[in-house]
């Protein structure tokens, strides 16, 4: 199974169901409540619940990232100095 964040092309062997750079983005209670019902709780219902706002979570951090990405500089303001 793949981590289900788009783009994401790792594999996921265990419960948790989302790889390790991907579950660093969920912030720590959700982090517990998930690894907790994938453990005791695994494929039920509150399993599921957890899993799907830790992706909510995931998604909403990824997002806010890019919007902070900077444009890209297309005409620079000067040459850098070059001593030849």
């Amino acid at each position: 199974m793949n981590c289900p964040i788009e783009r994401c092309v790792f594999e996921v062997p265990g419960p948790l169901r989302i790889c390790k750079n991907h579950f660093r983005l969920v912030p720590r209670p959700q982090q517990d409540a998930l690894a907790h019902y994938a453990k005791a709780h695994k494929g039920g219902p509150a399993h599921k619940a957890s899993f799907a706002r830790a992706v909510e979570s995931i998604e909403k951090t990824l997002a806010f990232h890019q919007t902070l990405a900077p444009e890209p500089i297309v005409n620079p303001a000067s040459m850098p100095y070059r001593d030849d």
